[in-house]
């Protein structure tokens, strides 16, 4: 089967890369048989309050319950295919991704928009080549925001088996910092554009400063609760080193 030529993708996911070669890793030191792959979703919103995700899809999440138990998926897998088992193929991650993620726009889920699909080479997220020994599918949904949608926030269901690294982006420029969620959690809101103008705040919304400090504490606290352990050991290095530090004043 000859692939069609594809445009060259521009490398979008650096920070989410780093995110997940560190999940990837921690995973692994847990003594499993494959690392977890993760879910990479990039939500671009435009001032004409167009949007577009971008989802990089390990194939190994729809094709087994237990995706760790398989090797990361040959782009031969993919190459070999008939029309008809592409089409296939794409059903199941698009039933994978309605079952996984969760659009909500002011808090009301929005169902997934169309999606195109593209193979991508798992370790470099370019269009793969006769090279490439590992394929992904970049999954690409565009739509346009309902006229009242203040905010955005993505969901992450318990059927996802995997962790979601999310990059929120308005006009080419993203988010300081990439979000991390795991099944069951719901990232922090995302003001859209031209939400300001419609005059609508979300019930019990805090004022703009409070919103930021909101945003800084709730990241803080998230990071805290899951590396309690090391933080932990820190803080106890710390009291010890000061103890000793206060005893030997003391006995001089």
């Amino acid at each position: 089967m000859v692939l069609a030529p594809m445009p060259r993708v521009a490398l979008r996911f650096n920070a989410a890369f780093l995110l997940a070669t560190l999940l990837l890793l921690m995973s692994s030191s847990h003594g499993l048989a494959h690392a977890i792959p993760s879910l990479t979703v990039e939500a671009v919103f435009k001032a004409d309050r167009s949007y577009e995700l971008k989802v990089n899809v390990d194939p190994r999440l729809f094709l087994s319950n237990k995706p760790t138990t398989l090797p990361p998926v040959e782009s031969a897998w993919y190459r070999d295919q008939t029309p008809d088992q592409l089409k296939a193929t794409e059903k199941k991650s698009t039933e994978y991704l309605a079952s996984a993620l969760s659009v909500l726009f002011s808090g009301q889920s929005t169902a997934l928009p169309p999606i195109t699909y593209q193979p991508m080479d798992g370790a470099t997220n370019l269009p793969i080549t006769a090279e490439s020994k590992e394929v992904h599918l970049l999954a690409t949904m565009q739509g346009q925001l309902p006229a009242s949608a203040v905010d955005f926030a993505l969901g992450v269901g318990a059927e996802a088996n995997t962790s979601v690294i999310l990059i929120n982006s308005l006009d080419g420029k993203e988010e300081r910092r990439p979000q991390v969620l795991f099944p069951g959690e719901t990232s922090r809101p995302f003001q859209l554009p031209g939400s300001a103008s419609l005059g609508v705040t979300v019930p019990g919304s805090p004022k703009p400063s409070e919103a930021s400090e909101a945003v800084v504490t709730t990241v803080e606290v998230q990071e805290v609760s899951r590396t309690g352990p090391l933080i932990l050991v820190l803080c106890v290095g710390a009291a010890l080193a000061l103890g000793f530090v206060l005893m030997r004043m003391v006995r001089r």
